[in-house]
């Protein structure tokens, strides 16, 4: 967790790194639309992993970033509903939702 001083996607790939190096594998990651960048998806593919991010809207495809495009694409086809729904995306809610109060807890940020 950073403070508010801090967006996670600055500290992403030391984050990702930091669990490899722990052998973890990182199978997917499921994050909001602030994390729609281009180093967090570089990251995921490097790893990978499964992005699950919400792309912003009128996003158009760049042809560099796979799983970015396959994104950009499934939510124009689909919708954001189906494809949220298809995803699984409203288990980062829950998540965000544990670390919120989590911080609280801890009085951070």
């Amino acid at each position: 967790m950073t403070d508010k001083r801090v967006h996670e996607s600055k500290v992403f790939k030391v984050m990702m790194e930091g669990v490899e190096r722990r052998g973890e594998k990182v199978r997917e990651v499921i994050m909001d639309g602030t994390y729609d960048r281009g180093e967090v998806w570089r990251e995921i593919e490097r790893m990978g992993a499964k992005g699950v991010i919400k792309a912003r809207r009128d996003e158009k495809e760049g042809g560099v970033l796979k799983g970015r495009d396959e994104t950009i694409r499934e939510m124009r086809d689909k919708g954001f509903c189906e494809w949220a729904k298809e995803k699984g995306y409203g288990r980062r809610n829950r998540v965000e939702a544990t670390f919120s109060r989590l911080k609280e807890y801890l009085a951070i940020g």
